[in-house]
């Protein structure tokens, strides 16, 4: 880069792009050029202290904005996690509170009760099918109606059986 180059841009009243201020702090005639230029021109000389000083003072601005927006981001997020847990707790609180202790619920006693129940239903139901089929067997005059009753005994019988094997 010569001097000769970066004095007419000064002189111009030009921006210097980033090459040329480099050569402008390395180069001492540059330097003495451009204070004498902007000495009788009446502005100062540029200023690299000034620069960075400026620059500093944006970097800490900008740095604060994106804290602050990272501070409410925490908050809005923890206030709102402590709000699902805190109504969850309230949810679930009566169903904890109000279960009394003296009272044991076992799983195995109440699948044997209705297992129970289940098979009772299901004797009775095969007791009334082979009932019905006795009779059928006697009444052959009369089939038409005692099969339909037949029919829907089976499908009880099927819908319990079916009911049973779920639970087995």
């Amino acid at each position: 880069m010569e001097c000769k180059s970066v004095m007419e841009k000064i002189s111009s009243g030009l921006a210097l792009d980033t090459d040329e201020q480099i050569h402008l702090l390395s180069c001492h005639d540059c330097q003495k050029f451009s204070e004498a230029y902007c000495a009788l021109m009446g502005t100062s000389a540029p200023s690299h202290e000034l620069d960075e000083l400026v620059l500093s003072s944006v970097r800490r601005i900008s740095n604060a904005r994106i804290m602050r927006r990272r501070l409410a981001g925490m908050i809005v997020v923890s206030s709102s996690v402590a709000a699902i847990v805190i109504a969850c707790l309230l949810i679930g609180a009566p169903y904890i509170i109000s279960r009394p202790e003296s009272v044991s619920f076992d799983l195995q006693e109440q699948w044997m009760l209705d297992y129970s129940i289940a098979d009772e239903q299901m004797s009775d139901l095969e007791q009334r099918l082979q009932m019905t089929e006795v009779y059928t067997s006697m009444f052959d005059s009369m089939g038409e109606s005692v099969l339909s009753s037949t029919g829907s005994l089976d499908s009880e019988l099927l819908a319990l059986e079916t009911d049973l094997s779920i639970c087995l």
